[in-house]
């Protein structure tokens, strides 16, 4: 039995207790030859007197026929499986370089560090089973639903990484994604492209057929989303484009480029001009013009 707060593996202002028995089972020296199992019994997190109870949580070490190390989870909440060779480099520190050489003023402590070489591939696959106790007990603000998948690669020899994303129901904060598709891969820029059936802030307030993409270098950002509500009487979508520049993880300060958008079936575009700025929690936006045939409506 532990106190994570105390252990300092969890740095909160609320306290984590954690209750288990571990079954060890494991042989090698190096993760490179390590095989066997860890499995953990009669696991209980309690957090402010409520309680998580873990029923299953296996990790297997062993190796394939290609002479690949492969770490597999079996859990209640999470299954995943990572390929690779875990002895020939940090694969957590190339990922971080990677994302650094693209978004410097998040990762200002390693951009300058010295690069981590790789030869191996990697191959992470991850689906999410039943996590709604969980994120309730640690991440309020984050839902995600049963089956969501997230499928990621690294390939040594050009240095590129991918990822996808698939869920019927990913929440984050006040924003509810249905149907979503993500697709996120690494080369001259930071490329994320993705579509969603709905994007609702509540029952009633929502966009659908929503496509987004973002490309990301060296702080700036470029971004276009897009919705079309198809109904039978009337149409609303939109079109709109932003480029801007990314101060650190809560702050992004970008032009709205020319865009357009559609209410009851009514054109309005929005010419350049305008500014949009996000800080924490709190979205501004100024100098913003719309413009439908002669009239004009400033903000």
């Amino acid at each position: 039995k532990a106190n994570l707060n105390e252990l300092r593996l969890i740095n909160s202002d609320n306290k984590f207790n954690l209750k288990t028995e571990a079954l060890v089972e494991v042989n090698g020296s190096n993760l490179e030859d390590l095989n066997g199992n860890i499995r953990f019994l009669n696991t209980t997190v309690t957090k402010n007197q409520k309680k998580y109870e873990l029923k299953k949580f296996l990790l297997k070490a062993y190796s394939n026929n290609e002479k690949e190390k492969i770490l597999e989870l079996q859990s209640d909440a999470v299954d995943a499986v990572l390929k690779g060779n875990l002895a020939s480099g940090n694969l957590t520190e190339i990922i971080t370089q990677k994302l650094a050489t693209h978004l410097p003023s998040l990762f200002d402590k390693i951009v300058n560090a010295k690069a981590t070489k790789l030869v191996q591939n990697y191959e992470l696959q991850i689906q999410f089973n039943k996590t709604a106790e969980l994120t309730r007990l640690f991440f309020p603000d984050i839902s995600v639903a049963e089956n969501t998948r997230i499928n990621a690669s690294f390939v040594a020899q050009t240095g590129g990484l991918n990822a996808q994303l698939n869920s019927s129901k990913l929440k984050l904060g006040p924003l509810s994604f249905y149907n979503i598709d993500l697709n996120a891969d690494n080369a001259a820029q930071l490329s994320i492209k993705g579509n969603c059936n709905r994007l609702a802030l509540s029952d009633s307030s929502f966009v659908e057929n929503v496509k987004l993409g973002l490309l990301i270098q060296k702080d700036s950002v470029r971004m276009q989303m897009g919705w079309n509500d198809l109904k039978p009487n009337n149409c609303h979508k939109a079109n709109i484009k932003l480029e801007g520049l990314i101060h650190n993880a809560q702050s992004l300060d970008a032009a709205i480029l020319p865009s357009d958008f559609t209410l009851d079936d009514s054109v309005w575009v929005v010419p350049p001009g305008g500014r949009c700025s996000v800080d924490g929690r709190c979205i501004a936006v100024s100098n913003v013009v719309l413009q439908h045939n002669s009239r004009r409506v400033g903000a």
